[in-house]
């Protein structure tokens, strides 16, 4: 799992460094700041950077669940003063892992007991559950 979710950063930030090139390019290629400042050229700038960014999203999230990047604001506030359970940094998951929202949130399950089914609903699954006879 550690090989693919490398590979799949490596191919993210070779796509942005693509991106970013060609937004390069393009300011380049227009020649002046002038002749650069048209909408076709202010759209394409704009389309390969969020484009770009897109692809910075999922190695950056990695680097942060695996606290290469730190986060000084969220660190400083649980240092400072006694923080609430909610705001306090929570442990980390390896990246690839995948939790529910509640998890993440740091909540419990929001169910514990199984969820009540209408009649008729109870039927088809009974009915579902139920061997097949054989007709031979």
């Amino acid at each position: 799992m550690k090989s693919e979710g490398l590979i799949l950063n490596v191919i993210c930030v070779v796509f942005a460094l693509v991106f970013i090139a060609l937004v390069v390019w393009t300011f380049i290629s227009a020649g002046s700041l002038l002749s650069f400042l048209t909408i076709d050229n202010l759209f394409i700038t704009t389309v390969f950077l969020l484009l770009a960014l897109v692809f910075l999203v999922t190695p950056l999230m990695t680097l942060i669940e695996s606290g290469k990047v730190p986060l000084p604001f969220l660190r400083a506030k649980a240092q400072d003063s006694a923080a609430p359970a909610a705001l306090a940094p929570t442990k980390i998951a390896p990246p690839g892992t995948i939790r529910s929202a509640s998890t993440r949130a740091g909540l419990p399950p929001a169910r514990k007991t199984p969820r009540l089914m209408p009649p008729d609903v109870e039927k088809m699954v009974a009915q579902m559950r139920e061997p097949e006879e054989k007709s031979s």
